[in-house]
């Protein structure tokens, strides 16, 4: 398979990846709002986060979509010459989903997911949301080294800032999320165990 159609593929994996991580996430939305995500109560404020977030991230998926789509079309007509700009706004871009979108659902997953799920199908819904709240973060680091091992013309200090803060961000939101799906294991399996006995 030629370098061209690999990349193609890639990419339009990137954009089911899109599309995929917007419906989990109305779905956390919707079942947030009606209160069957946990055992708890919603709260307004916790919804009203999850919809902006929802929206904030519904913006950059269609960004991120219509660059997808741009480099699958530079693949094929075989244009490198819109490459640098292309991976520099591709770079923003994921800093933009990292930053403003997974790691306020991280944040929320952590701290606001902590009761146990209404049912098993719930319990991977929620899953699922971290599992997607991870991703925007690994991809992110990929872009940054991608970018400045591929254009070796060094940044200026205001660039450098930024991408610091988003990377320290984007490994604190790497940890909650990961401690979301662990805390909210722990207190599944606890809380049956405690119920069955």
């Amino acid at each position: 398979m030629e370098c061209c159609h690999f990349c193609s593929l890639f990419h339009s994996c990137l954009i089911v990846y899109e599309i995929v991580d917007k419906l989990v996430d109305f779905a956390i939305v919707r079942k947030y709002e009606e209160g069957n995500l946990s055992l708890s109560n919603p709260k307004d404020s916790v919804y009203d986060a999850l919809f902006t977030f929802f929206v904030i991230g519904l913006n950059i998926t269609i960004i991120r979509t219509i660059l997808y789509l741009w480099r699958i079309q530079l693949y094929r007509t075989g244009d490198d010459s819109q490459d640098r700009t292309h991976d520099a706004i591709n770079l923003w871009m994921s800093l933009a989903k990292a930053l403003f979108e997974a790691f306020p659902q991280s944040t929320i997953a952590k701290f606001f997911f902590g009761d146990c799920a209404t049912t098993d199908g719930m319990k991977i819904l929620v899953q699922a949301f971290d599992v997607f709240s991870i991703l925007p973060f690994i991809m992110f680091v990929c872009y940054l080294f991608y970018y400045y091992c591929e254009h070796d013309e060094g940044p200026n200090r205001i660039t450098v800032i930024v991408m610091v803060i988003t990377f320290i961000f984007s490994v604190v939101g790497f940890i909650f999320a990961c401690l979301s799906i662990n805390d909210y294991n722990e207190r599944c399996w606890l809380e049956r165990v405690y119920c069955n006995s």
